[in-house]
C-alpha cells in the first residue's frame, strides 16, 4: 500500500494523522467527540509503539453494542492470535499488526490490551477518569461554521449613513 495507485496517505505526502484534529460535520454528528490515547508498551514488548504509525482513539459512542474505536476495539483484533475471515498467520497471510510482522506476538497483543483498557476506563467514566498510565487528548469534535464577518467599512457606511442623507 506504499506505491501508486494504491498508496495510502502519509506524512511524506502531506497527510498528518498524528496531530490533525477531526471535525464531525452535520447535525447528525453534533454530539460526537473522540479522544486519542497513548500508553506505554506492555512489559516485555520491545516493538514500536502502536501510535508510532497512527492514532488509537475512543469515540463518544458505541457501535454494535460495544465501545467503538481503534483503541477499544480494533487494536486487539489487529494483534490477535487468530483473526476472523483470514487464513492462519504465516508468510502468505501475515498478521495484521505490526507492520512487517508475520506471526502472532503475545506482547504486541498485551500492548493492544493496554490501549483497550485505557479506552474502556475513559468511556465507562463518561469521559472523566483517565486510567493509570494512560494519556487522553481531544481528537475530534463537531465542526461549527464561523460566524459571518461583519460588513466592511464601505458596506457599513452605505447601509447606515447614506440613507440618512437626503438629496437637495
Amino acid at each position: 500500500m506504499k506505491t501508486a495507485p494504491n498508496a495510502l496517505p502519509s506524512n511524506a505526502t502531506g497527510f498528518d494523522n498524528q496531530t490533525t484534529m477531526l471535525r464531525y460535520v452535520g447535525l447528525d454528528y453534533a454530539t460526537n467527540r473522540s479522544w486519542s490515547i497513548t500508553t506505554a508498551n506492555a512489559a516485555g514488548d520491545a516493538g514500536p509503539s502502536c501510535t508510532a504509525c497512527h492514532r488509537l482513539a475512543v469515540p463518544s459512542r458505541m457501535a454494535f453494542g460495544m465501545i467503538n474505536g481503534t483503541a477499544a476495539h480494533f487494536a486487539n483484533i489487529a494483534t490477535a492470535a487468530t483473526q476472523l475471515s483470514k487464513n492462519a498467520h504465516g508468510p502468505n497471510s501475515p498478521i495484521w499488526m505490526r507492520p512487517g510482522a508475520v506471526f502472532y506476538n503475545p506482547q504486541a497483543e498485551a500492548t493492544a490490551g493496554k490501549y483497550r483498557d485505557c479506552a474502556k476506563t475513559f468511556f465507562s467514566s463518561n469521559f472523566v477518569t483517565v486510567g493509570a498510565g494512560c494519556t487522553i487528548t481531544p481528537l475530534g469534535e463537531p465542526w461549527v461554521p464561523p460566524p459571518p464577518k461583519p460588513p466592511g467599512a464601505a458596506a457599513f457606511l452605505a447601509a447606515t449613513l447614506l440613507p440618512l442623507q437626503t438629496p437637495k
